[in-house]
């Protein structure tokens, strides 16, 4: 499932990639070179594609990366990209029902306001409690009222519901 993540990462090509999991491999991008580590061992990208570092975000070659993370992927025109495997499901493994659940249950909330997911901020990334440093970085924000009628921003993560924090506004 990790490598799902991995691909959703990599199609959208909008998320930044720092650190993602495929299977039990840990990939990390070294921005300044070609160069990207998966289980701590060093790959050179080929020189015939290019990682792009874009307003703090780093975009890498989509065929080489579904290869090297073993995702079959093809491209028709009629259908664009897609992946040729039905064992992959695309998407955050929680849904905002979820989510939401979480606001009700853990935090007390009144009503939620309203509600996002997104890729958290820098400042919200360091907001995180130590132990989901390593976690996806995109999150449910959901803007809520608490009994005592305070607002509250809880952060659900998109890929473990019990993954979340709050942040009394």
């Amino acid at each position: 499932m990790k490598k799902v993540i991995s691909f959703l990462v990599l199609i959208t090509l909008c998320l930044p990639i720092q650190q993602v999991s495929s299977k039990s491999n840990k990939l990390e991008v070294d921005r300044s070179y070609q160069v990207i580590f998966l289980d701590n061992k060093q790959v050179k990208i080929p020189d015939e594609y290019k990682m792009i570092s874009y307003n703090d975000h780093v975009y890498l070659p989509l065929r080489y990366m579904s290869e090297l993370l073993e995702i079959p992927i093809s491209y028709e025109k009629e259908k664009g990209i897609y992946i040729e495997s039905s064992d992959f499901i695309l998407g955050p493994k929680v849904n905002s029902d979820q989510a939401k659940l979480v606001a009700f249950e853990e935090y007390q909330v009144k009503k939620i306001k309203k509600w996002e997911i997104r890729i958290l901020t820098k400042d919200e990334l360091q907001l995180r409690p130590e132990d989901k440093k390593d976690l996806t970085p995109v999150y449910y924000v959901l803007n809520c009222e608490l009994q005592d009628g305070d607002s509250i921003n809880i952060y659900v993560s998109s890929n473990k519901a019990e993954h979340n924090f709050k942040i009394k506004q």
